[in-house]
């Protein structure tokens, strides 16, 4: 049974002029209908793959346009068709209410505004890496909710316990690109008032933040090429410090690339081309960076001075580290403080007493016997600053409990010691107990 009544064939046939008998409207009809279903099979299917239950007249347009049909106009997605009917020769017609516009009006009607011109403006993305809160720049609660409408619409769950940190590209200009490019040609520079010049605006200058990235990576490539120049180490040494003691600089973000590099001066096994220059100090400057390192940042970072301990003291105790590594780690480890002198250096050192005989009974002045001394010098100084700075402190307490002031005590002798301290000192410090006796009493 055919869905439309064989009269629509006939009355759209008189509206263009033609006459059907009703044998030719029922074949018409049946094959406008095999059509019209298969437009509506082929529709269908782009509702499907639309992943949506409503048929919609685009899809019926893109079913017309597989079929080589041109499409049919004047119907627009969610809009409803307006149908009204009328009766014509006794029959019940329906048809679409367009709206008719009339020409004169259309003309005589105001123009629209003109469209604005295409502007540009201006606003701060980032300053110092950090995002201002104006209205050109989202906020972590707009952006977090636009994150979890996307999320809701793709039908997966939200981690909302996981904010994620807003990614801000850093752009130089051109002014920092020109200073970077100066700062980095002068400290390269042979000439030693050069190099100071660098160092020291580095030092004062106050809007250096962007460039932190920049000369982090300048540092950890230079010294990994230069550690044969010693000259040029000291230069990315007090390039560090003038970056660490800078009051404007954050170099928070940028220590885990730091670190290496100064303990690479702390703990390498040659800093110089000969081994007669003055590489020590430069062990020892670098090994107070590391403490300060530790001492600003370490509340911050939890795992920072266990990490730089434990790198320190692997080179500390192993006996296959050259002398240089041993005195670059045992200064670094005394000036992390008390609390790692007690731990880790004081139950190690008749091991390494044992270890520095052989270099301590070679020639004198052979690089075996300066290498074992500068060892041996370093090892007494500390553990004669650690026995005073303990004494020191009981004292205090024994004096602060007794009601005494403090800073009426007198300077710590080696005769203050107890003999039950002296008998536990010179078990533990073993064939160094009169040198550190002696330094004490000195």
């Amino acid at each position: 049974m055919s869905l439309f009544p064989k009269e629509s064939v006939a009355a759209i046939a008189e509206s263009i002029g033609l006459s059907l008998n009703d044998e030719v409207a029922a074949l018409l009809l049946q094959d406008a209908e095999y059509r019209l279903r298969e437009i509506v099979h082929e529709g269908t299917k782009f509702m499907r793959h639309s992943h949506r239950k409503t048929l919609t007249s685009a899809d019926i347009n893109s079913a017309l346009a597989v079929r080589n049909v041109e499409p049919l106009y004047g119907f627009i997605n969610g809009s409803p068709s307006s149908f009204k009917m009328t009766t014509q020769a006794s029959q019940t017609l329906y048809y679409l209410d367009d709206q008719e516009y009339d020409l004169e009006d259309l003309m005589n009607r105001p123009l629209p505004p003109v469209p604005l011109d295409v502007t540009y403006s201006a606003h701060w993305l980032a300053i110092d890496g950090v995002q201002p809160r104006i209205v050109q720049n989202p906020t972590l609660a707009a952006r977090a909710a636009a994150a979890t409408t996307a999320t809701a619409r793709r039908g997966e769950k939200t981690a909302e316990s996981q904010p994620e940190a807003p990614l801000v590209k850093e752009v130089l200009t051109k002014e920092l690109q020109l200073y970077y490019e100066k700062i980095t040609e002068m400290l390269m520079s042979d000439d030693v008032e050069i190099r100071s010049l660098a160092i020291e605006s580095t030092s004062k200058d106050p809007g250096l933040q962007g460039l932190m990235p920049y000369f982090v990576q300048f540092i950890g490539s230079t010294v990994t090429q230069s550690l044969k120049s010693l000259e040029q180490l000291w230069t990315m040494m007090r390039f560090v410090r003038a970056i660490l003691f800078n009051p404007d600089l954050d170099p928070e973000p940028y220590l885990h690339q730091l670190i290496p590099a100064i303990l690479t001066c702390v703990v390498v096994k040659k800093l110089s081309a000969a081994a007669s220059e003055n590489h020590w100090s430069l062990r020892l400057y670098a090994a107070q960076l590391a403490s300060h390192i530790c001492v600003h940042y370490g509340g911050s970072y939890q795992t920072l001075q266990p990490r730089i301990t434990k790198t320190l003291l692997r080179a500390f105790l192993d006996p296959l580290k050259p002398l240089a590594t041993v005195y670059g780690s045992l200064a670094a480890l005394a000036a992390l403080g008390r609390e790692v002198v007690e731990a880790l250096i004081v139950p190690n050192v008749v091991a390494l007493g044992m270890r520095l005989q052989s270099g301590l009974s070679a020639e004198v002045g052979s690089a075996a016997h300066e290498e074992a001394m500068m060892v041996r010098n370093m090892l007494v100084d500390t553990l004669a600053k650690h026995i005073k700075a303990e004494t020191q402190a009981a004292g205090e307490s024994r004096q602060a409990a007794n009601g005494t002031d403090a800073e009426m005590m007198p300077a710590v002798k080696v005769g203050d010691l107890t003999d039950e301290q002296r008998g536990k000192w010179t078990k533990l410090l073993g064939p160094f107990s009169s040198d550190v006796f002696a330094k004490l009493h000195g």
